[in-house]
């Protein structure tokens, strides 16, 4: 009886996380348009580049959607957002 309590106990524990995945990604595109916005070509990555403080190369990979948005990068472009519409009372550290 003990056996069949404890296979109960850890099919109960399991979640499908395959409904998550789809929905994980969804912010990349919506931050290659802010940082388009905030940077308007001609220029972009540099631009980005330095807001980030990364290489250019790894600006353009972001912007092109073949590399993911670091959480540096995130935390970066929502404090470029933030300062230039002067809302000085939200601080974000990146870790």
């Amino acid at each position: 009886m003990g056996a069949s309590n404890a296979e109960r106990a850890i099919t109960s524990l399991e979640i499908n996380r395959s409904r998550y995945q789809s929905s994980e990604e969804s912010f990349g595109p919506i931050f290659t348009d802010i940082a388009i916005l905030l940077c308007p070509p001609p220029k972009t990555a540099a631009k980005i580049a330095n807001i980030i403080g990364c290489w250019e190369r790894n600006a353009e990979a972001c912007l092109a959607g073949a590399q993911k948005w670091s959480g540096d990068a995130v935390a970066a472009i929502i404090a470029e957002v933030l300062r230039r519409h002067a809302m000085r009372n939200v601080k974000i550290k990146s870790r």
